[in-house]
């Protein structure tokens, strides 16, 4: 994997993009999240680990103005964003691939790029749609094809070519190696370290907790609604605990 060293040395510099503040989120009666706090600063790449049902993907759709936390805040450089509706937030440039993709099957795929852009001037797409294609030359070939018709890998890509062209300040992935073969692994977590390569912030939520911290700058372990432990990457790699309970080791 690519080694991302000369980031974390400047990690301290740079400005918090995104602050989670003590939030706490229900499903009807039952609370998904504790007092959750994270923050993400520019150019990082932060991952979530946890098992299943740990609440890393309602952290993303609170992020994302999908939940709306019954307490605490959500800063985006500066501004409270808590109450913000979800397309509000993209206008932001605040954007999440979901789990499990959520293409559009039935349009081509130039079409689910343009959707993608929705919130963006028409005209000023081409340097995104330039860098989606670089990234995923596949895209480029297939542009007319049937989203629907891809195979998981591709749909994958898309999704994330998609997101990419709101043009984002903040990337919120959630589990994008999902499904994939071990060599498709590796194709996505490359292209992730390369999407931050952009000036592109990622915050990573992700079942392969292994790959996650080897390319992430920081990462906090989540278990059943509340974050647990938190540190750099390479630290919680080598964390006695983390590596028992989520590496495999």
């Amino acid at each position: 994997m690519p080694k991302i060293n000369q980031w974390q040395t400047h990690i301290k510099w740079l400005i918090e993009m995104l602050v989670v503040e003590s939030i706490d989120v229900y499903y009807g009666v039952i609370r998904a999240l504790t007092e959750v706090s994270l923050n993400v600063k520019e150019s990082e790449i932060v991952t979530l680990i946890g098992s299943n049902g740990a609440g890393k993907s309602t952290t993303l759709l609170t992020v994302s103005g999908l939940r709306i936390p019954r307490k605490g805040s959500i800063r985006f450089l500066g501004e409270d964003i808590t109450r913000l509706p979800p397309h509000k937030r993209v206008e932001h440039r605040i954007v999440q691939v979901p789990e499990g993709r959520r293409i559009f099957p039935d349009m081509t795929v130039q079409e689910n790029l343009d959707m993608g852009a929705f919130s963006r001037p028409r005209g000023a797409i081409h340097q995104e749609l330039e860098m989606v294609f670089h990234l995923f030359p596949i895209l480029q070939e297939r542009k007319k094809q049937l989203a629907g018709t891809l195979s998981g890998g591709e749909q994958q890509m898309l999704a994330i070519g998609r997101a990419l062209m709101a043009k984002p300040l903040v990337l919120l992935l959630d589990e994008p190696s999902l499904g994939l073969s071990p060599i498709l692994v590796q194709d996505i977590f490359r292209t992730i370290v390369q999407i931050r390569q952009q000036g592109v912030t990622v915050l990573l939520v992700e079942q392969n907790a292994l790959q996650a911290l080897r390319i992430a700058d920081r990462g906090y372990v989540l278990e059943t609604g509340r974050v647990v432990l938190s540190g750099k990457a390479s630290d919680l790699l080598n964390n006695a605990e983390v590596r028992n309970t989520y590496l495999g080791a």
